[in-house]
């Protein structure tokens, strides 16, 4: 054999557990911390004049999401304080066993708050 030279051990591939894609309470962590950073600051623009809104037709403002019912079902987590969409892309690999059901209500009264990814707290996510 030559130095550096890889060896493939074919009698433990069996034992392999390549599937398992579960992330860490770490990784979960810095996703979320990097979804609650605050947005970039806009580019100023070179007028000083007040841009109009476009006349839509449509008295809903961009951001008037109807709330769902504070009895909604959500997933939390054990150890972080942020609560889930069940089919929230932040928590996807993780099984059952791994997450906490409860109701909006309960898991803002313990200290969570709503993930910004799924934004569970408002009725329709977003895509």
């Amino acid at each position: 054999m030559l130095a550096g030279e890889l060896v493939r051990d074919d009698e433990d591939d069996a034992d392999d557990d390549v599937g398992d894609v579960t992330p860490s309470l770490a990784t979960i962590a810095a996703a979320e911390a990097l979804l609650n950073q605050p947005p970039s600051p806009l580019p100023s623009s070179s007028s000083d004049s007040e841009v109009e809104p476009e006349e839509t037709g449509v008295d809903e403002v961009p951001g008037d999401e109807v709330s769902v019912s504070p009895d909604t079902e959500v997933s939390v987590v054990p150890g972080v304080p942020r609560y889930h969409r069940p089919d929230c892309i932040l928590i996807r690999f993780m099984g059952a066993e791994d997450l906490e059901s409860k109701t909006i209500q309960d898991a803002a009264d313990s200290g969570c708050t709503p993930c910004r990814a799924c934004q569970p707290e408002v009725d329709s996510p977003p895509e």
